[in-house]
């Protein structure tokens, strides 16, 4: 019944309208449904030109329910007329609910268009002229005022913004001020100054002064045992340099004592841009059980790596850059034969001069048992705490890597899981950030990367991030490798501009003259480069991707050779091996031949093949 009155009233609405009735297709979810749809453009009797466009679907329980009608076009009339067309459309389908209402409605509005018209006419409204130009102005206007709305929001959001900074840096403060005593200690006037047994050296501009005393001008941080000062080297010109003074009391024995001297004289010795270098020290017996520890350090003005995560995230690219630093910094002193062994987010201090950089400090706090930021037991090392320096350069490694994830991902990352490796299994990270975790949580401290090891790693050479956003595969379903078992699958590597060079480099910028020698892991050619002329020894390795780190860690280790009796090197570029559809990592690593190796060797003379089969790598 209800579909035969939509029928019949539709057929009688196409009689009436004729040319202003519009059939509009419906589909539905399955591309069938019972529902119609039309427009009606209704136009006043006596003006043609006024008319507004009313869109009709009619469902399928038509006319038991309501219709769903829209008008549109009666934005050029009054806002009388606007508003009694909309109330048509939006109170009278409720009126008739039961009856074909329709052409009740049309004729409605098409009533209210005449009385517009007429109204028009007489004078008593705006010509349609005057109501576009009015409709335009008030747009215009509404224009104006959401321009002046998002103004007004951006400058109240720069304005919290400025404020919520402001409250943490009074909140910091404020928290500093709580941590310092009740009472403060009186420092008498000859413990304003520190003098130490050592002639110090600390850079002051271009120039290194030698000092031996500091004065003491500003607490840092006080405790029970500790205490840290800002001071100021006493020299014979005043400097703007400052350094760090600790003082810790410890219960030590003496030959413990002994062995703490001896280790802080190795690390005073310690000189590399990525350590916070140890000027002097100096250990005063209390009694027969306490003994007080001085500790003068380099200054770094912008806080703990702690303090910075604390209050924001870093920039991938500066926790990348923070990442590199750290990592040669500790090669440099497993090297020397010297351990962090409590390293964290608290013993990274960050300076701003020349650039931001972080540099670790708190050398040898493990030796003292101060105080220091402990993990969660199932994020410390699996082998435990120990005395020995090679255990305790694995232990370095896995504390490098909770630092490494807490910088890309946050503070509260140990928190959150209870241990690396669920971390690894829950987190959706990109390949490469998660096989360098991999290498510093290997559970073996045998099999674990050294920092060596790391530097080249694949993540540390791309601008990637850090969570691998293509994948749309849930967490919980994916598989992760175990510790034992990394993937191999690697991703295709890019040039420094991270751009695919179409074009070989090494076609491009050299002559090949013939063939020096070939191992079993690739061959060198005698070559010619085209601008500066001079003839090289070019090593041409063919390597998969998943070996390219060990390829790279070999580069690193030839780039620190600087020997008059080891062969110069000078550079090594990646490039895609389009005959065999293989990486070829291409390295130019001697100097120029001779005039007389060049005579001798030429392209159409005699190849000299090793006759050994290499090892892999670069050797030459």
């Amino acid at each position: 019944m209800a579909r035969s009155k939509m029928r019949w009233e539709i057929e009688v609405l196409k009689a009436i309208y004729m040319d202003d009735y519009e059939e509009v297709e419906v589909k539905g979810a399955w591309s069938k449904t019972a529902d119609r749809s039309f427009k009606l453009t209704l136009r006043a009797f006596s003006d043609q030109d006024s008319l507004a466009l009313l869109s009709v679907r009619l469902t399928a329980t038509y006319p038991k329910t309501s219709p769903l009608l829209d008008v549109s076009g009666v934005e050029i009339f009054h806002e009388r007329t606007q508003k009694r067309i909309r109330n048509i459309v939006a109170n009278r389908p409720k009126q008739l609910l039961g009856e074909v209402m329709i052409h009740a409605i049309a004729s409605e509005i098409q009533e209210a268009l005449e009385d517009a018209v007429s109204a028009r006419q007489q004078g008593t409204l705006p010509s349609l002229e005057d109501e576009r130009a009015s409709a335009e102005e008030v747009a215009a206007a509404l224009a104006q005022e959401a321009e002046e709305a998002e103004a007004r929001r951006l400058r109240e959001a720069q304005e919290e913004e400025d404020r919520v900074l402001k409250q943490m840096l009074d909140d910091e403060v404020s928290r500093r001020e709580k941590r310092k005593p009740t009472k403060a200690p009186v420092v008498k006037t000859d413990d304003d100054t520190v003098s130490f047994d050592q002639p110090a050296v600390v850079t002051d501009g271009n120039d290194s002064v030698q000092f031996t005393s500091v004065t003491l001008t500003s607490p840092l941080k006080t405790g029970r045992d500790e205490q840290l000062y800002l001071g100021r080297p006493q020299t014979d010109r005043p400097l703007r340099s400052l350094v760090a003074v600790k003082r810790s009391v410890v219960q030590k024995g003496r030959e413990d004592i002994m062995q703490i001297e001896s280790f802080l004289e190795a690390v005073r010795k310690i000189r590399h841009v990525g350590v916070l270098g140890l000027l002097a020290y100096r250990v005063d017996r209390l009694d027969a059980e306490k003994s007080q520890v001085t500790l003068c350090s380099e200054y770094a003005d912008r806080g703990t790596l702690h303090d910075l995560l604390d209050m924001s995230q870093i920039r991938p690219s500066n926790a990348r850059r923070f990442t590199i630093n750290l990592l040669e910094a500790l090669d440099y002193l497993h090297n020397h034969g010297v351990v962090h062994g409590s390293l964290s987010c608290d013993a990274i201090f960050l300076e701003s001069k020349p650039s931001m950089s972080a540099r670790l400090g708190k050398l040898g706090q493990w030796k003292l048992h101060l105080e220091a930021s402990v993990p969660s037991p199932k994020w410390r090392a699996p082998e435990g705490e120990n005395d020995a320096i090679t255990g305790r350069r694995k232990t370095d490694i896995w504390q490098l890597g909770i630092v490494i994830a807490q910088m890309f991902l946050g503070l509260h990352i140990i928190d959150d899981y209870q241990s690396p490796e669920v971390m690894l299994g829950r987190l959706d990270l990109l390949e490469s950030f998660e096989d360098l975790l991999r290498k510093a949580f290997t559970l073996d401290p045998k099999r674990r990367a050294s920092a060596f090891d790391l530097l080249p790693a694949e993540f540390l050479r791309t601008n990637a991030e850090v969570l691998d956003v293509v994948s749309m595969q849930p967490t919980h379903d994916r598989r992760r490798p175990s510790s034992s078992m990394i993937s191999a699958k690697r991703r295709s590597r890019h040039n420094s501009s991270n751009v695919a060079e179409p074009i070989s480099r090494y076609a491009m910028d050299f002559t090949e003259m013939g063939r020096l020698g070939k191992g079993g892991f690739g061959e060198v050619v005698k070559a010619r480069n085209k601008l500066d002329g001079g003839i090289y020894a070019v090593k041409r390795v063919k390597q998969s991707p998943q070996l390219l780190d060990q390829v790279l860690s070999e580069v690193m280790l030839l780039n620190r050779l600087n020997h008059p009796y080891v062969v110069r090197y000078f550079s090594t570029w990646v490039e895609d091996d389009f005959s065999g559809g293989i990486v070829e990592d291409t390295t130019t690593t001697t100097d120029e031949t001779t005039d007389d190796a060049t005579e001798e060797t030429t392209s159409d003379g005699p190849r000299m093949d090793f006759g050994f089969s290499s090892a892999g790598g670069l050797d030459f």
